[in-house]
Parts: C-alpha cells; sequence; structure tokens
C-alpha cells in the first residue's frame, strides 16, 4: 500500500512538472510571437518615417521651391525700402557693481574670508 501511495505522489509530482514546463513553453512561445510582431510593426514604421524624411528633404530642396515659385507665379523682389525699428537711447543706464577680476579661482575664497572677518565681532563687544 505504501508503495503504491508512494508510487502515485512521485507519478502526480512528475505530470505536474510536465504541466507546468508544457505552460512555461507555450508562454514563451506567445511571447516571442508578440515580440516578433512588434519588432514587424517597428521596421513598418521606421520604413514610413524614412520615406516621409526622403519627401520633406525633397520638398525643402531649391528646386522644388523654385519649381512652386514659378507654378503659382509669386513675384520675388528685392524690397526697396528698408525698413528697420529703432529702439530710443535710454540717458541713465543703471551702474553696475563692478567686481575686480582676479588672476585665480582661490580669490574667491580671498573674498569670504575677508567678508568673514569683517562680521566677526572682538570679544569685548
Amino acid at each position: 500500500m505504501v508503495k503504491v501511495l508512494r508510487s502515485f505522489a512521485i507519478v502526480s509530482v512528475m505530470t505536474a512538472c510536465c504541466l507546468l514546463y508544457t505552460a512555461f513553453q507555450i508562454e514563451l512561445y506567445r511571447v516571442s510571437y508578440s515580440i516578433q510582431a512588434k519588432r514587424q510593426t517597428l521596421v513598418r514604421i521606421q520604413d514610413v518615417v524614412e520615406k516621409v524624411r526622403i519627401r520633406v528633404s525633397k520638398l525643402k530642396a531649391l528646386e522644388a521651391l523654385e519649381e512652386k515659385v514659378q507654378e503659382n507665379n509669386i513675384p520675388l523682389i528685392i524690397p526697396e525700402e528698408i525698413k528697420a525699428f529703432v529702439s530710443p537711447q535710454i540717458e541713465d543706464p543703471i551702474e553696475r557693481i563692478q567686481i575686480p577680476a582676479k588672476d585665480s579661482f582661490f580669490s574667491l575664497f580671498e573674498f569670504v574670508r575677508n567678508a568673514h572677518a569683517k562680521t566677526i565681532l572682538p570679544k569685548g563687544e
């Protein structure tokens, strides 16, 4: 009786393992097919994008623009009068604080040290 139960348990475990393996393989194939379909879609989209880029570059080409100007009889002339905007002059410019330029980057630390030294009060005060 014990041998029969043991054999039945082994067969049951083996069957469950085989079923799990088969389920995982089926899922693996499903995922691989969906990846392949997405790759094909990506390739098609990339082809369309490349065709659109080529069309845009052809439309931007100088020859295409000249043809459209000639087809639509658009007169292109150089303007005779040049109009430019002149801004009003400011009489009193704002004075800017001039920070003297030092020779090295470490001059900033000297500035901080001097500022710190000025803020420290003597012990008597």
